[in-house]
């Protein structure tokens, strides 16, 4: 059946299955095929057998004889064969009628060789239908990949004038919602919108027009007329000769991602615009981004902390406090609240921080944002609010314990005559109830100054005295293992001052002692005077020439960090615990100390103490005189009627018993309303009235206002423990005579009784 040839050049292993019936055959067909360099899978004789080789060994080719044993013929196997395993077949048969032949055609065999045939009519045959076989794949293969991507792509006629559509694969028609249908013999043009870029046009007609490829961008239009951004990328295709016959567009939907890159632009510059400090770190908590407000509120540039952990120096919160928020933000993905930050300069921050855990595309943490707004300015304006709040607070809560404690001690006052009238023989202790009950009053008056945050009256202050009545107050009440000692040179001149403030500065200053020696140690309170002739370089900046007195608190306390030694006087600064100091005591020490025209020096060393110096201006004209004795003649009246209104009932029966022994007869009234009943019936004989300001059912000014009424020319004196400015010039509009201060003495009050009947 074959004619030999000599054997060619080795080829690829190319692996053939014979399926022939005919025994002698077959070997034949195996013996001439192996030495022409194939391999042989295998030989059958029938349906079964050729299937069952074919999926042992899977054959590049197979020979297949049309008749074969059993129930199937060659052509059902080759069927088979084709499309369940793509085994391409060459139909190998003696019968060549056309009934046959059109019957093997219908399964596309590869090859047809009647027999008897030539041996290398059989190799030719064999190479053939491998090589269009491996095309037949490729193309497949081509044509699933086209079908499968998701970007378009169509072919256009470059032979023809407008370059028509002649095909498109499935994703174009989904991004355009065009079918194929739809647009085969159409320009592409008419997918353009007019908002498309005129030099991305210019650059793919002239491309077009040249041959050659090219990568735009457009925008088009859907069938439904919603518009796309897509990028489109033109290569030409050339015949064998070179010429050009085609034009493959490839079309990428970038929608998303411009849009995606629109909104990253517009909050870039959101970001860039934004007042909060805007910085992204990584894993490392270095710097990755720097926003122009995080330069604004720290003070760095982008250039001097991008690729650095520079938040860890810019955070002044301690260490185990920022590992707990990090811990949360890992654990929880975000963390929200108050740091205490700084800038490049030192300056103390309060920022509001917002952290959120930056994740990757499968999900592990790459990184952390932080926004942060400052609150410094809100924060001292919020403590600003808060002082004033509880300034006024305790304003209304001072005025009302001095009225009550005024009433307490005002029939004490007054009763003090009484007592050394009854006890001649014990003035020394009628005078100690005397100076007891004035330094009480005193006392109930600096409340009253202090709580209105009102300036005191400046008078030349003996500073030995202070202290003095600050050592009873540590004596009293610091800790037992704090020993308090005093040191005050002889004759220290006075300084004019406000006594209030004073008191402050030496309260303010023992108490930072008494915190500074928590296991205890000696408090140490001296003053002397000193003489600065020369300013030299040591001395705070605003120290000058004169005379001083010096007042000095002294601890052995832990003594003040050199670090922090600038930053003691900073208002809000404290190195305590938020709930044990405000960080105001410093700084007020320093304001009243610069608004007695002194100055403050602080000297300290780590666990050796520290001591507070204030330079007061020595005032040699403010020496305290000597207070006059003046003997006064006692005063009586002529038995003239008095209207005393009061609503305590001590103070109305005292001042009966001090009016009585000043020839006065006493009418005595609980508040305004009752004294008008009295009045009304009594004008006549009324001389003087006395009455109290703040008194129940009808206070002292309605009562005033209406008796002025009543009878104009009464004399009026009004005695309060706490009278503003604006009421005492509303009292005097009305015409009041004078005004006592609560509690008083029977000789302050027999001054104001003899002014008005026997005045010089």
């Amino acid at each position: 059946m074959l004619t030999e040839v000599d054997a060619p050049p080795p080829q690829a292993r190319t692996k053939v299955l014979i399926v022939e019936d005919e025994g002698i055959v077959a070997r034949d067909l195996k013996r001439r095929l192996e030495k022409q360099g194939f391999e042989v899978t295998g030989i059958a004789d029938n349906a079964v057998d050729a299937l069952r080789l074919a999926v042992e060994n899977p054959p590049d080719l197979a020979l297949m004889d049309i008749i074969i044993q059993g129930d199937r013929d060659g052509i059902a196997t080759a069927l088979e064969l084709r499309t369940r395993h793509d085994i391409p077949v060459v139909f190998l048969t003696a019968h060549s009628d056309m009934a046959t032949i059109q019957r093997a055609r219908s399964v596309l065999p590869y090859g047809y060789l009647v027999k008897p045939f030539e041996e290398r009519e059989l190799l030719t045959t064999i190479e053939m239908a491998t090589y269009r076989h491996q095309t037949d794949a490729r193309q497949r293969l081509y044509q699933r990949a086209i079908s499968a991507t998701t970007v378009g792509m169509l072919v256009t006629d470059a032979r023809q004038p407008d370059h028509p559509i002649i095909s498109c694969n499935a994703a174009f028609e989904r991004i355009s919602g065009y079918s194929e249908a739809e647009i085969i013999g159409r320009n592409p043009r008419f997918l353009q919108g007019p908002e498309s870029d005129p030099e991305s046009v210019r650059v793919m007609r002239d491309a077009v027009q040249a041959g050659r490829d090219c990568q735009v961008t457009l925008r088009n239009y859907r069938k439904d007329g919603t518009p796309f951004w897509c990028e489109v990328v033109i290569s030409p295709v050339r015949d064998a000769s070179g010429q050009l016959t085609h034009f493959i567009g490839v079309e990428n939907d970038v929608t998303t991602q411009r849009q995606a890159v629109e909104h990253i632009r517009h909050q870039a510059a959101l970001i860039d615009q934004a007042n909060d400090a805007i910085c992204v770190c990584d894993l490392e908590s270095r710097v990755t981004f720097w926003n122009p407000g995080a330069v604004r509120l720290y003070g760095f540039t982008a250039e001097e902390v991008l690729g650095r952990p520079i938040m860890d120096s810019i955070c002044r919160e301690p260490a185990e406090k920022r590992a707990a928020f990090i811990e949360e933000v890992f654990r929880v993905g975000h963390w929200h609240g108050e740091i205490r930050h700084q800038t490049k300069d030192g300056r103390a921050l309060t920022v509001l921080s917002r952290l959120t855990l930056l994740t990757d595309a499968q999900g592990m943490p790459s990184g952390m944002l932080a926004v942060n707004h400052d609150l410094t300015e809100t924060k001292a304006l919020e403590q600003q609010l808060l002082r004033s709040q509880r300034q006024e607070t305790l304003g209304t809560l001072a005025g009302g314990i001095a009225h009550d404690l005024n009433n307490a001690l005002a029939p004490i006052l007054m009763g003090v005559d009484l007592l050394k009238a009854k006890y001649p023989g014990a003035p020394g202790i009628v005078d100690l109830f005397e100076s007891s009950v004035r330094r009480a009053a005193a006392m109930i008056r600096q409340l009253l100054t202090f709580a209105k945050g009102t300036e005191g009256e400046r008078c030349p202050v003996q500073i030995s005295y202070l202290i003095r009545e600050m050592e009873g107050i540590t004596a009293s009440t610091f800790p037992k293992n704090i020993t308090t000692q005093i040191a005050c040179d002889s004759n220290l001149p006075p300084v004019m001052a406000d006594a209030t403030q004073l008191h402050q500065v030496l309260l303010n200053l023992c108490v930072n002692a008494r915190d500074a020696m928590p296991a205890g140690g000696t408090l140490t309170l001296a003053a002397k005077k000193v003489a600065i002739n020369v300013v030299h370089a040591g001395m705070p900046p605003n120290a000058k020439t004169g005379h001083f007195v010096v007042l000095s608190v002294r601890d052995t306390g832990t003594g003040i960090p050199p670090e922090i030694r600038d930053r003691i006087f900073d208002p809000f600064f404290s190195t305590k615990a938020a709930d044990k100091g405000t960080g105001l005591g410093l700084s007020t020490v320093m304001g009243i100390v610069k608004g007695h025209d002194g100055f403050l020096e602080v000297s300290s060393a780590p666990g050796q103490g520290t001591t507070f110096t204030a330079f007061l201006p020595a005032e040699a004209a403010a020496a305290e005189a000597a207070p006059e004795t003046k003997w006064k003649l006692p005063f009586y009246g002529q038995g003239e009627t008095i209207l005393f209104v009061d609503d305590e009932t001590a103070v109305r029966e005292v001042a009966r018993e001090v009016l009585q022994r000043m020839n006065f007869r006493v009418v005595l009234a609980n508040d305004g309303i009752e004294a008008l009943m009295w009045l009304s019936e009594h004008q006549s004989v009324l001389r003087a009235v006395i009455t109290d300001l703040h008194m129940p059912n009808q206070d002292g000014f309605v009562f005033v206002n209406v008796l002025k009424r009543m009878l104009p020319d009464i004399p009026v004196v009004v005695s309060s423990g706490r009278l503003e400015d604006d009421m005492k010039e509303k009292f005097q509009a009305l015409g009041v005579t004078a005004f006592l201060d609560k509690p008083c003495s029977e000789g302050q009050l027999a001054d104001v009784l003899h002014s008005i009947f026997a005045p010089a």
